[in-house]
Protein backbone atom coordinates (compact mmCIF):
# COMPACT_ATOMS: atom_id res chain seq x y z
CA UNK A 1 0.00 0.00 0.00
CA UNK A 2 1.35 3.41 -0.94
CA UNK A 3 1.76 5.95 1.85
CA UNK A 4 1.81 9.66 1.05
CA UNK A 5 2.17 12.56 3.42
CA UNK A 6 -0.89 14.86 3.39
CA UNK A 7 -0.37 18.19 1.71
CA UNK A 8 -1.26 21.03 4.10
CA UNK A 9 -1.98 23.49 1.33
CA UNK A 10 -5.25 23.51 -0.58
CA UNK A 11 -5.43 25.14 -4.00
CA UNK A 12 -8.79 25.53 -5.79
CA UNK A 13 -9.28 22.73 -8.26
CA UNK A 14 -7.20 20.19 -6.34
CA UNK A 15 -8.10 17.44 -3.89
CA UNK A 16 -5.91 16.01 -1.17
CA UNK A 17 -5.71 12.49 0.17
CA UNK A 18 -3.70 10.46 2.64
CA UNK A 19 -3.34 6.76 1.91
CA UNK A 20 -2.34 4.45 4.72
CA UNK A 21 -3.87 4.43 8.19
CA UNK A 22 -0.71 5.03 10.23
CA UNK A 23 0.56 7.85 8.03
CA UNK A 24 -2.94 9.32 7.88
CA UNK A 25 -3.35 9.56 11.66
CA UNK A 26 0.21 10.79 12.21
CA UNK A 27 -0.07 13.39 9.47
CA UNK A 28 -3.50 14.51 10.71
CA UNK A 29 -2.04 15.22 14.15
CA UNK A 30 0.90 17.13 12.70
CA UNK A 31 -1.49 19.32 10.72
CA UNK A 32 -3.81 19.92 13.68
CA UNK A 33 -3.85 23.17 15.68
CA UNK A 34 -2.92 21.13 18.78
CA UNK A 35 0.43 20.26 17.19
CA UNK A 36 0.96 23.89 16.21
CA UNK A 37 0.36 25.06 19.77
CA UNK A 38 2.58 22.38 21.36
CA UNK A 39 5.48 22.88 18.95
CA UNK A 40 5.12 26.65 19.07
CA UNK A 41 5.20 26.66 22.87
CA UNK A 42 8.30 24.45 23.05
CA UNK A 43 10.10 26.57 20.48
CA UNK A 44 9.33 29.73 22.46
CA UNK A 45 10.78 28.19 25.60
CA UNK A 46 13.83 27.19 23.60
CA UNK A 47 14.16 30.71 22.21
CA UNK A 48 13.98 32.16 25.74
CA UNK A 49 16.77 29.77 26.78
CA UNK A 50 18.93 30.68 23.77
CA UNK A 51 18.37 34.41 24.28
CA UNK A 52 19.03 33.94 28.03
CA UNK A 53 15.99 36.12 28.64
CA UNK A 54 15.56 34.50 32.04
CA UNK A 55 18.70 36.32 33.24
CA UNK A 56 17.75 39.87 34.18
CA UNK A 57 20.53 42.38 34.76
CA UNK A 58 20.63 43.66 38.36
CA UNK A 59 21.46 47.16 37.07
CA UNK A 60 19.10 49.91 38.25
CA UNK A 61 17.57 47.47 40.73
CA UNK A 62 16.49 44.97 38.03
CA UNK A 63 14.47 47.58 36.13
CA UNK A 64 14.97 45.52 32.96
CA UNK A 65 12.63 42.89 34.46
CA UNK A 66 9.42 44.19 32.94
CA UNK A 67 10.34 47.88 33.38
CA UNK A 68 7.19 49.65 34.62
CA UNK A 69 5.33 46.32 34.59
CA UNK A 70 7.90 44.80 36.92
CA UNK A 71 7.95 47.81 39.23
CA UNK A 72 4.17 47.85 39.67
CA UNK A 73 4.12 44.06 40.10
CA UNK A 74 6.77 44.38 42.83
CA UNK A 75 4.69 47.01 44.62
CA UNK A 76 1.62 44.77 44.49
CA UNK A 77 3.57 41.75 45.74
CA UNK A 78 4.98 43.84 48.60
CA UNK A 79 1.49 44.88 49.68
CA UNK A 80 1.71 48.51 48.49
CA UNK A 81 -1.02 48.17 45.91
CA UNK A 82 -0.96 49.23 42.26
CA UNK A 83 1.73 51.90 42.57
CA UNK A 84 5.28 53.13 41.88
CA UNK A 85 5.96 52.42 38.18
CA UNK A 86 9.47 53.92 38.28
CA UNK A 87 12.16 54.38 40.92
CA UNK A 88 11.20 54.62 44.57
CA UNK A 89 7.75 54.73 46.11
CA UNK A 90 5.78 57.37 44.24
CA UNK A 91 2.26 56.37 45.23
CA UNK A 92 -0.74 55.01 43.34
CA UNK A 93 -0.58 54.85 39.57
CA UNK A 94 -2.73 54.27 36.51
CA UNK A 95 0.25 54.42 34.16
CA UNK A 96 -0.48 50.87 33.01
CA UNK A 97 -3.53 48.71 32.43
CA UNK A 98 -3.94 46.44 35.47
CA UNK A 99 -4.24 42.87 34.21
CA UNK A 100 -0.68 41.96 33.22
CA UNK A 101 1.07 43.63 36.21
CA UNK A 102 -1.34 41.78 38.49
CA UNK A 103 -0.42 38.53 36.74
CA UNK A 104 3.30 39.20 37.20
CA UNK A 105 2.67 40.13 40.85
CA UNK A 106 1.07 36.72 41.38
CA UNK A 107 4.19 35.11 39.93
CA UNK A 108 6.39 37.24 42.23
CA UNK A 109 4.47 36.09 45.28
CA UNK A 110 4.92 32.45 44.35
CA UNK A 111 8.47 32.44 42.95
CA UNK A 112 10.10 35.54 44.37
CA UNK A 113 10.55 39.16 43.28
CA UNK A 114 12.98 39.60 40.39
CA UNK A 115 14.18 36.01 40.58
CA UNK A 116 15.25 33.77 37.72
CA UNK A 117 12.41 31.38 38.55
CA UNK A 118 9.88 34.22 38.21
CA UNK A 119 11.42 35.23 34.89
CA UNK A 120 11.06 31.69 33.57
CA UNK A 121 7.44 31.45 34.68
CA UNK A 122 6.49 34.81 33.13
CA UNK A 123 8.28 33.95 29.88
CA UNK A 124 6.46 30.60 29.84
CA UNK A 125 3.14 32.44 30.26
CA UNK A 126 4.07 34.75 27.39
CA UNK A 127 5.03 31.72 25.30
CA UNK A 128 1.72 30.06 26.09
CA UNK A 129 -0.29 33.05 24.85
CA UNK A 130 1.90 33.34 21.75
CA UNK A 131 1.55 29.62 21.01
CA UNK A 132 -2.22 29.70 21.58
CA UNK A 133 -2.36 32.34 18.86
CA UNK A 134 -1.59 29.49 16.43
CA UNK A 135 -5.02 28.10 17.26
CA UNK A 136 -6.87 31.39 16.78
CA UNK A 137 -5.00 32.01 13.51
CA UNK A 138 -5.97 28.53 12.32
CA UNK A 139 -9.62 29.01 13.31
CA UNK A 140 -9.86 32.48 11.72
CA UNK A 141 -8.20 31.43 8.48
CA UNK A 142 -10.33 28.29 8.23
CA UNK A 143 -13.49 30.41 8.34
CA UNK A 144 -12.23 33.01 5.88
CA UNK A 145 -10.06 31.13 3.40
CA UNK A 146 -10.30 27.39 4.04
CA UNK A 147 -8.34 24.72 5.84
CA UNK A 148 -5.32 24.77 3.54
CA UNK A 149 -4.41 28.38 4.27
CA UNK A 150 -5.36 27.80 7.93
CA UNK A 151 -2.76 25.05 8.26
CA UNK A 152 -0.02 27.04 6.60
CA UNK A 153 -0.76 30.23 8.53
CA UNK A 154 -0.89 28.40 11.86
CA UNK A 155 2.42 26.67 11.25
CA UNK A 156 4.06 29.86 10.00
CA UNK A 157 3.16 31.55 13.29
CA UNK A 158 4.41 28.54 15.25
CA UNK A 159 7.78 28.44 13.49
CA UNK A 160 8.49 32.03 12.46
CA UNK A 161 11.29 33.54 14.64
CA UNK A 162 9.72 37.00 14.28
CA UNK A 163 6.51 35.71 15.86
CA UNK A 164 8.48 34.26 18.80
CA UNK A 165 10.56 37.33 19.54
CA UNK A 166 8.30 39.37 21.80
CA UNK A 167 7.15 36.42 23.90
CA UNK A 168 10.67 35.10 24.46
CA UNK A 169 12.52 38.40 24.93
CA UNK A 170 10.12 40.89 26.55
CA UNK A 171 8.34 40.68 29.88
CA UNK A 172 5.37 42.71 28.71
CA UNK A 173 1.72 42.21 27.78
CA UNK A 174 2.34 42.03 24.02
CA UNK A 175 1.72 38.29 23.50
CA UNK A 176 -1.29 38.27 25.80
CA UNK A 177 -2.89 41.21 23.98
CA UNK A 178 -2.17 39.59 20.62
CA UNK A 179 -3.92 36.37 21.56
CA UNK A 180 -6.94 38.22 22.99
CA UNK A 181 -7.29 40.38 19.87
CA UNK A 182 -7.25 37.33 17.56
CA UNK A 183 -9.82 35.69 19.85
CA UNK A 184 -12.03 38.78 19.51
CA UNK A 185 -11.84 38.57 15.71
CA UNK A 186 -12.68 34.87 15.80
CA UNK A 187 -15.73 35.58 17.96
CA UNK A 188 -16.84 38.34 15.57
CA UNK A 189 -16.71 35.81 12.72
CA UNK A 190 -18.71 33.30 14.75
CA UNK A 191 -21.32 35.92 15.62
CA UNK A 192 -21.67 36.89 11.97
CA UNK A 193 -22.32 33.29 10.90
CA UNK A 194 -24.20 31.88 13.89
CA UNK A 195 -25.49 34.86 15.92
CA UNK A 196 -25.51 32.97 19.22
CA UNK A 197 -25.95 34.83 22.51
CA UNK A 198 -23.10 32.77 23.98
CA UNK A 199 -20.68 34.21 21.42
CA UNK A 200 -21.86 37.74 22.16
CA UNK A 201 -21.20 37.10 25.86
CA UNK A 202 -17.68 35.85 25.12
CA UNK A 203 -17.19 38.83 22.80
CA UNK A 204 -17.97 41.31 25.57
CA UNK A 205 -15.79 39.49 28.11
CA UNK A 206 -12.88 39.25 25.66
CA UNK A 207 -12.98 42.96 24.92
CA UNK A 208 -13.08 43.66 28.65
CA UNK A 209 -9.90 41.62 29.05
CA UNK A 210 -8.33 43.46 26.10
CA UNK A 211 -9.16 46.84 27.66
CA UNK A 212 -7.57 45.77 30.95
CA UNK A 213 -4.49 44.47 29.11
CA UNK A 214 -3.77 46.93 26.28
CA UNK A 215 -6.34 49.73 25.79
CA UNK A 216 -4.68 50.76 22.51
CA UNK A 217 -6.37 47.77 20.89
CA UNK A 218 -9.78 49.30 21.68
CA UNK A 219 -9.58 51.21 18.40
CA UNK A 220 -10.75 47.95 16.79
CA UNK A 221 -13.71 47.39 19.13
CA UNK A 222 -16.15 49.46 17.02
CA UNK A 223 -14.80 47.84 13.85
CA UNK A 224 -15.39 44.29 15.11
CA UNK A 225 -18.65 45.09 16.90
CA UNK A 226 -20.32 47.02 14.08
CA UNK A 227 -19.20 44.48 11.48
CA UNK A 228 -20.57 41.54 13.50
CA UNK A 229 -23.87 43.33 14.17
CA UNK A 230 -24.23 44.36 10.52
CA UNK A 231 -23.58 40.84 9.24
CA UNK A 232 -26.12 39.42 11.68
CA UNK A 233 -28.68 42.05 10.68
CA UNK A 234 -27.99 41.44 6.99
CA UNK A 235 -28.60 37.71 7.53
CA UNK A 236 -31.81 38.58 9.40
CA UNK A 237 -30.49 37.06 12.59
CA UNK A 238 -31.27 38.61 16.01
CA UNK A 239 -28.36 40.77 17.13
CA UNK A 240 -29.59 43.67 19.27
CA UNK A 241 -30.03 41.67 22.47
CA UNK A 242 -26.66 39.97 22.11
CA UNK A 243 -24.89 43.24 21.36
CA UNK A 244 -26.50 44.86 24.40
CA UNK A 245 -25.41 41.98 26.64
CA UNK A 246 -21.85 42.23 25.27
CA UNK A 247 -21.77 45.99 25.91
CA UNK A 248 -23.04 45.60 29.48
CA UNK A 249 -20.47 42.91 30.24
CA UNK A 250 -17.68 45.00 28.73
CA UNK A 251 -18.59 48.03 30.88
CA UNK A 252 -19.08 45.85 33.95
CA UNK A 253 -15.54 44.50 33.61
CA UNK A 254 -14.13 48.04 33.44
CA UNK A 255 -16.24 49.36 36.32
CA UNK A 256 -14.17 48.06 39.30
CA UNK A 257 -10.90 49.44 37.94
CA UNK A 258 -12.52 52.75 36.97
CA UNK A 259 -13.99 53.02 40.47
CA UNK A 260 -10.57 52.33 41.98
CA UNK A 261 -9.02 55.08 39.89
CA UNK A 262 -11.72 57.55 40.94
CA UNK A 263 -11.23 56.69 44.60
CA UNK A 264 -7.47 57.13 44.31
CA UNK A 265 -7.20 60.13 41.98
CA UNK A 266 -10.65 61.74 42.50
CA UNK A 267 -10.94 61.98 38.73
CA UNK A 268 -12.42 59.85 35.97
CA UNK A 269 -9.65 57.61 34.59
CA UNK A 270 -11.18 54.73 32.59
CA UNK A 271 -8.13 52.44 32.36
CA UNK A 272 -4.78 54.23 32.22
CA UNK A 273 -3.72 57.86 32.27
CA UNK A 274 -0.37 58.17 30.46
CA UNK A 275 -1.50 59.19 26.96
CA UNK A 276 -0.41 62.80 27.51
CA UNK A 277 3.18 61.70 28.16
CA UNK A 278 3.17 59.29 25.20
CA UNK A 279 1.84 62.14 23.04
CA UNK A 280 4.66 64.41 24.26
CA UNK A 281 7.42 61.83 23.79
CA UNK A 282 6.78 61.76 20.03
CA UNK A 283 6.02 65.41 19.34
CA UNK A 284 8.13 68.49 20.10
CA UNK A 285 10.06 71.25 18.34
CA UNK A 286 13.13 69.00 18.18
CA UNK A 287 11.28 65.73 17.49
CA UNK A 288 11.86 63.61 14.41
CA UNK A 289 8.78 61.50 15.07
CA UNK A 290 10.56 58.77 17.01
CA UNK A 291 10.28 57.91 20.69
CA UNK A 292 12.40 60.36 22.70
CA UNK A 293 13.48 57.83 25.31
CA UNK A 294 15.94 60.21 26.94
CA UNK A 295 13.00 62.32 28.16
CA UNK A 296 11.08 59.45 29.74
CA UNK A 297 10.80 59.64 33.54
CA UNK A 298 12.39 56.20 33.82
CA UNK A 299 15.63 57.51 32.25
CA UNK A 300 15.62 61.27 32.88
CA UNK A 301 16.23 62.44 36.46
CA UNK A 302 14.77 65.90 35.83
CA UNK A 303 11.52 64.47 34.42
CA UNK A 304 11.39 61.94 37.25
CA UNK A 305 11.68 64.80 39.73
CA UNK A 306 8.81 66.63 38.01
CA UNK A 307 6.73 63.44 38.08
CA UNK A 308 7.32 63.06 41.81
CA UNK A 309 6.64 66.70 42.66
CA UNK A 310 3.54 67.20 40.53
CA UNK A 311 2.01 63.77 40.97
CA UNK A 312 1.10 61.47 38.11
CA UNK A 313 -2.10 63.07 36.84
CA UNK A 314 -0.76 66.64 36.98
CA UNK A 315 2.48 65.58 35.29
CA UNK A 316 0.56 63.86 32.48
CA UNK A 317 -1.74 66.87 32.12
CA UNK A 318 1.22 69.27 31.87
CA UNK A 319 2.82 67.19 29.12
CA UNK A 320 -0.46 66.93 27.23
CA UNK A 321 -0.98 70.71 27.30
CA UNK A 322 2.62 71.26 26.19
CA UNK A 323 2.13 68.95 23.22
CA UNK A 324 -1.25 70.41 22.27
CA UNK A 325 0.42 73.82 22.19
CA UNK A 326 3.11 72.42 19.86
CA UNK A 327 0.43 71.00 17.54
CA UNK A 328 -1.43 74.33 17.55
CA UNK A 329 1.73 76.26 16.67
CA UNK A 330 3.05 73.80 14.09
CA UNK A 331 0.14 71.90 12.48
CA UNK A 332 2.06 71.18 9.27
CA UNK A 333 5.04 69.83 11.21
CA UNK A 334 2.72 67.63 13.29
CA UNK A 335 1.06 66.27 10.13
CA UNK A 336 4.51 65.50 8.72
CA UNK A 337 5.49 63.61 11.90
CA UNK A 338 2.23 61.62 11.79
CA UNK A 339 2.90 60.69 8.18
CA UNK A 340 6.41 59.54 9.03
CA UNK A 341 5.18 57.38 11.86
CA UNK A 342 2.47 55.82 9.73
CA UNK A 343 5.09 54.92 7.11
CA UNK A 344 7.48 53.54 9.74
CA UNK A 345 4.71 51.33 11.08
CA UNK A 346 4.80 49.40 7.80
CA UNK A 347 8.45 49.66 6.73
CA UNK A 348 10.22 49.53 10.10
CA UNK A 349 11.50 52.10 12.55
CA UNK A 350 15.03 53.41 11.85
CA UNK A 351 17.55 52.73 14.62
CA UNK A 352 20.91 54.44 14.17
CA UNK A 353 22.46 52.39 16.99
CA UNK A 354 21.96 49.08 15.17
CA UNK A 355 24.44 47.48 12.83
CA UNK A 356 23.48 48.49 9.26
CA UNK A 357 23.25 44.92 7.98
CA UNK A 358 20.98 43.80 10.81
CA UNK A 359 18.77 46.89 10.46
CA UNK A 360 18.40 46.35 6.72
CA UNK A 361 17.54 42.67 7.17
CA UNK A 362 15.00 43.41 9.89
CA UNK A 363 13.28 46.20 8.00
CA UNK A 364 13.32 44.21 4.76
CA UNK A 365 11.40 41.41 6.46
CA UNK A 366 8.94 43.94 7.88
CA UNK A 367 8.39 45.47 4.44
CA UNK A 368 7.93 42.02 2.86
CA UNK A 369 5.28 41.02 5.39
CA UNK A 370 3.53 44.37 4.95
CA UNK A 371 3.38 44.04 1.16
CA UNK A 372 2.15 40.45 1.31
CA UNK A 373 -0.46 41.34 3.93
CA UNK A 374 -1.95 44.34 2.13
CA UNK A 375 -1.91 42.56 -1.23
CA UNK A 376 -3.44 39.43 0.26
CA UNK A 377 -6.11 41.36 2.16
CA UNK A 378 -7.08 43.18 -1.03
CA UNK A 379 -7.42 39.88 -2.89
CA UNK A 380 -9.53 38.48 -0.06
CA UNK A 381 -11.90 41.44 -0.31
CA UNK A 382 -12.07 41.26 -4.11
CA UNK A 383 -12.87 37.56 -3.98
CA UNK A 384 -15.58 38.22 -1.38
CA UNK A 385 -14.15 36.06 1.36
CA UNK A 386 -16.39 36.34 4.42
CA UNK A 387 -14.52 38.32 7.06
CA UNK A 388 -11.99 39.76 4.63
CA UNK A 389 -13.13 43.29 5.42
CA UNK A 390 -12.29 42.70 9.08
CA UNK A 391 -8.69 41.92 8.18
CA UNK A 392 -8.39 44.93 5.87
CA UNK A 393 -10.05 47.37 8.30
CA UNK A 394 -7.94 46.12 11.20
CA UNK A 395 -4.78 46.91 9.26
CA UNK A 396 -6.11 50.33 8.27
CA UNK A 397 -7.47 51.48 11.64
CA UNK A 398 -5.11 49.98 14.22
CA UNK A 399 -1.97 52.07 13.38
CA UNK A 400 -3.77 55.43 13.58
CA UNK A 401 -3.37 55.93 17.33
CA UNK A 402 0.37 55.26 17.09
CA UNK A 403 0.73 57.76 14.27
CA UNK A 404 -0.19 60.42 16.85
CA UNK A 405 2.44 59.38 19.39
CA UNK A 406 5.33 57.18 18.22
CA UNK A 407 5.83 53.73 16.75
CA UNK A 408 7.86 50.70 17.71
CA UNK A 409 8.19 47.27 16.10
CA UNK A 410 6.42 45.79 19.14
CA UNK A 411 3.33 47.94 18.62
CA UNK A 412 2.18 46.23 15.44
CA UNK A 413 2.54 42.70 16.85
CA UNK A 414 -1.16 42.40 17.88
CA UNK A 415 -2.29 42.64 14.23
CA UNK A 416 0.54 40.56 12.75
CA UNK A 417 -1.54 37.35 12.98
CA UNK A 418 -4.04 39.00 10.63
CA UNK A 419 -1.17 39.98 8.35
CA UNK A 420 0.14 36.39 8.35
CA UNK A 421 -3.31 35.11 7.30
CA UNK A 422 -3.61 37.65 4.48
CA UNK A 423 -0.05 37.07 3.28
CA UNK A 424 -0.49 33.29 3.35
CA UNK A 425 -3.68 33.62 1.33
CA UNK A 426 -1.82 35.63 -1.31
CA UNK A 427 0.85 32.93 -1.53
CA UNK A 428 -1.83 30.24 -1.80
CA UNK A 429 -3.38 31.76 -4.91
CA UNK A 430 0.08 32.23 -6.42
CA UNK A 431 0.95 28.53 -6.02
CA UNK A 432 0.80 26.22 -9.08
CA UNK A 433 -2.73 24.91 -9.51
CA UNK A 434 -1.63 21.39 -10.48
CA UNK A 435 -0.33 19.33 -7.57
CA UNK A 436 0.44 15.65 -7.41
CA UNK A 437 -2.78 14.30 -5.89
CA UNK A 438 -4.99 11.26 -5.96
CA UNK A 439 -8.69 10.83 -5.46
CA UNK A 440 -9.93 11.43 -1.89
CA UNK A 441 -11.14 8.42 0.08
CA UNK A 442 -14.12 10.18 1.61
CA UNK A 443 -16.29 13.26 1.38
CA UNK A 444 -14.65 14.51 4.57
CA UNK A 445 -11.36 15.05 2.71
CA UNK A 446 -13.20 17.19 0.16
CA UNK A 447 -15.10 19.13 2.81
CA UNK A 448 -11.93 19.94 4.77
CA UNK A 449 -10.31 21.46 1.68
CA UNK A 450 -13.10 24.04 1.39
CA UNK A 451 -13.60 27.18 3.51
CA UNK A 452 -16.27 27.09 6.19
CA UNK A 453 -19.50 28.88 5.40
CA UNK A 454 -19.75 32.41 6.73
Amino acid sequence: MQNSFPLPFSVPGTRLVVVGTRTRSRGAWLLSPVAMVVVGFLLRLLAAALYRSYWISPDVDHFGFGYEMGRVARAIAAGHGFSSPFQGETGPTAWLAPLYPALVAGVFRMFGVYTMASAWVVLAINGFFSAMTCWTIYAIAKRITGIGVARWAGWIWALLPHAMYWSSRWIWETSMATFLLTLALLLALRIASEARTRDWILFGVTWGLIALTNPSCLTLLPVFGIWAAYRSWHAREPWLRGAAVAAVLFLAMLAPWTYRNYEVFHQFVPVRDNFGVEFWLGNADYSEGLWMLWLHPSTNEIEMSKYTQLGELQYVRAKRLETVDFVRRHPARFAELCGRRLAWFWVGVPHSSEKPLFAEFRNSSIVLLSVLAWWGAWFMVRRRRAGAWLILLSMAVYPLVYSLTFVDARYRHPIEPFMIIAGTYLLSIAMPRRLSVVKPRSSRDIAESQPAAA
